[in-house]
């Protein structure tokens, strides 16, 4: 298991990159493209550097765990359901809505449902989705759990820094067997 790469800097000061990535992938994204850009103002080591690529890599390449709610093959995508109603409004994810790539086993729209979007069960979907009104801080951490759920995060588990760093360690890296374009 890799040793830890805690954060010395910043909103998570004290956090390692793992438990970061896997509870606030946005945060995780805007640093790495912070990076990227030259406009960092804290000189990391090439080790810390290494590890927010690999991580990132490797929350974007997992084999989904969970099956499609209709034909029960792997999922690969998940559905973000816009609903209105008297009980439950705005934006909402549940387990019951992953999918596989075969359009007939899509949600279908139904009088209480606005609208929908299926979007890759890949971390950096979490930046891409355009969010509109759904950024409640409930509704991005309900995200994260869904995601780490579908890569196989022990259901209950508690994000430590610790139980993040063994989780990631255990997904496919780079240079595994394992390629995730062959599922979409």
């Amino acid at each position: 298991m890799p040793e830890p790469m805690i954060f010395r800097f910043g909103k998570y000061n004290g956090k390692g990159i793992e438990q970061v990535a896997m509870t606030d992938y946005q945060y995780y994204d805007w640093l790495k493209r912070l990076y990227n850009s030259g406009e960092m103002k804290v000189d990391l080591s090439v080790n810390f550097l290494d590890r927010l690529k690999e991580v990132g890599y490797k929350l974007d390449h997992f084999k989904p765990v969970v099956k499609c709610e209709q034909c029960k093959e792997t999922a690969v995508y998940l559905s973000i359901v816009e609903r209105f109603g008297s009980d439950m409004n705005g934006y909402f994810v549940t387990g019951d809505y992953f999918y596989c790539k075969k359009r007939e086993c899509w949600p279908r729209n139904d009088s209480q449902i606005s609208s929908y979007n299926l979007i890759p069960l890949k971390y950096s979907s979490i930046t891409n989705f355009k969010w509109s009104k759904a950024s409640t801080k409930i509704f991005i951490k309900q995200l994260h759990e869904t995601f780490a759920r579908a890569a196989g995060w022990p259901n209950g588990q508690k994000f430590t820094e610790k139980a993040c760093r063994e989780f990631i360690a255990g997904l496919p890296g780079e240079h595994e067997l394992y390629e995730q374009k062959d599922l979409f």
